[in-house]
């Protein structure tokens, strides 16, 4: 099983070249922009390392890391 890691950034190009190189080394990566797309993955799915942007447009990084 790969361990799964969630990207929560909203910078589009820095998502998809971290989530490039993760996935090059053999991890499973799931993206999101807001922190609405990350509740929404981490309901969806097994998440074991997110990789979480602090200005993200619908909130501060450190209070969605305190509900998760």
């Amino acid at each position: 099983m790969n361990n799964h890691i969630l990207i929560v950034e909203d910078d589009e190009m820095v998502q998809k070249f971290v989530a490039l190189h993760l996935q090059s080394d053999g991890f499973q990566v799931s993206t999101a922009g807001t922190g609405a797309e990350a509740f929404s993955a981490l309901a969806e799915h097994e998440i074991n390392l997110i990789l979480l942007d602090l200005n993200l447009p619908d909130g501060d990084g450190l209070s969605i890391a305190h509900k998760v």
